[in-house]
């Protein structure tokens, strides 16, 4: 397998947003704890996974003639528009789990939301392995 798919960049980020969204604790400050070091696990995993989306554009352009002269494009295309229409779902998301919740502030919410972005993790996943 080529280091680029390496599935532990996946792993990361699967296991850092399942405990984020399984964060407890015995107090509130514990609790917060947990969801910060969960958070960064699951940041080490997105910050490879931005690597080797860019990576594998990079790679993808070598193809033929043509893709060589959209190189810029497909890099700007697999990073940056990633990330933007990430923020967008996201945002969007977590307002339409706060509309289910009629508004009222619950710990649900946001277990819900990152509950929800696993799905995305596990498509990456899915893709990636496909490719292999």
């Amino acid at each position: 397998m080529p280091p680029l798919l390496d599935p532990s960049i996946h792993a990361d980020l699967h296991q850092g947003i399942i405990l984020a969204t399984a964060s407890h604790g015995a107090t509130i400050a514990g609790m917060f704890w947990m969801m910060i070091v969960s958070r960064g696990v699951a940041g080490v995993g997105a910050g490879g996974e931005y690597a080797v989306c860019t990576a594998q554009a990079l790679g993808s352009a070598d193809i033929s003639a043509t893709l060589q002269k959209k190189r810029e494009f497909l890099v700007a295309v697999s990073t940056n528009l990633a990330i933007i229409s990430g923020f967008v779902a996201s945002s969007l998301i977590s307002l339409i789990v706060i509309a289910v919740y009629k508004g009222k502030a619950s710990e649900g919410i946001w277990r819900v939301c990152f509950g929800i972005g696993i799905v995305v993790c596990a498509k990456l996943v899915i893709i990636n392995i496909a490719r292999c």
